[in-house]
């Protein structure tokens, strides 16, 4: 056979085997895509109740239904007014108090809407002022009423007037398990905002962070604990 012949023939093999790969490969991808569509893939779900959803980081999720409890890192079911809250009437100012507070931190706007808009009880109900708030302070004569803190509606609401006498008593170490508020208050024992505003400074209101008793400033777009009052 001569060298030309053999160069010809190998190169038709070449090509036919080229052509027979190529239809193996087709039919194989064929049979995965029929196998893949026929299977049934289980759908993802979270788990209900508590656990129901992600609930870390800037963008939780929860299941439809559940909202994001940032005090546990929890989705929860939403507490609506009559599921549990109740009231508690402070004998001292004869003010009526929510108990426990609203689940949700808020700035300062909505914190003075969700008081405003609260049908609990008949409703009448209104984010309180730092006097207010001052006047629920146990166990830290500085800042509760009447005490060496200068923040009070009736004198002082500028940052001038605060000085390190408002930073409370020390963390934790409150009468009511470690909290510097009356024994019969439920809740988280953190920051709540009042509806008086930082005279002096822009964008700025008045809150008490109850784990020391410390008054305090802060930018109104801060997100606290609400707890309303009438």
């Amino acid at each position: 056979m001569f060298p030309g012949r053999k160069l010809t023939l190998w190169r038709k093999i070449n090509e036919i085997m080229k052509v027979r790969i190529l239809r193996l490969l087709l039919g194989l991808l064929f049979l995965c895509w029929s196998l893949c569509s026929c299977l049934e893939w289980p759908e993802y779900s979270l788990p209900e109740g508590e656990e129901g959803g992600l609930c870390r980081g800037d963008e939780p999720l929860c299941n439809e239904g559940l909202v994001c409890n940032l005090d546990t890192d929890s989705c929860e079911a939403p507490v609506t007014d009559g599921d549990a809250f109740t009231t508690w009437t402070d004998s001292s100012s004869g003010l009526a108090w929510q108990n426990p507070e609203a689940g949700d931190a808020m700035i300062w706007q909505e914190a003075k809407d969700y008081c405003s808009n609260l049908t609990l009880d008949g409703g009448g109900w209104r984010l309180p002022k730092i006097s207010e708030l001052r006047g629920l302070i146990r166990g830290c004569s500085a800042t509760e009423s009447g005490g060496s803190c200068d923040i009070d509606d009736e004198d002082c609401l500028e940052w001038s007037c605060w000085d390190s006498l408002c930073t409370g008593c020390s963390n934790g170490d409150g009468p009511a398990d470690g909290c510097y508020w009356p024994d019969e208050m439920e809740g988280v024992c953190k920051s709540y905002w009042s509806s008086s505003p930082s005279e002096g400074t822009e964008d700025d209101a008045w809150h008490v962070y109850f784990n020391a008793g410390g008054v305090y400033n802060d930018s109104i777009s801060r997100s606290y604990k609400v707890r309303c009052v009438r």
